[in-house]
């Protein structure tokens, strides 16, 4: 549950533009566990 929070909070970030470092050091975290937020971060990058 908390890597589903985690993504949402993060993307959340993406789409307001604030703290893109933050959430760039959290996805590559993230994308250790889940290829689809790498394959989502990396398209939308």
């Amino acid at each position: 549950m908390e890597l589903v929070q985690k993504i949402g909070y993060i993307n959340q970030m993406l789409a307001s533009g604030k703290s893109v470092e933050y959430s760039v050091g959290d996805n590559i975290e993230i994308s250790k566990s889940s290829e689809e937020v790498k394959f989502k971060y990396g398209k939308s990058e």
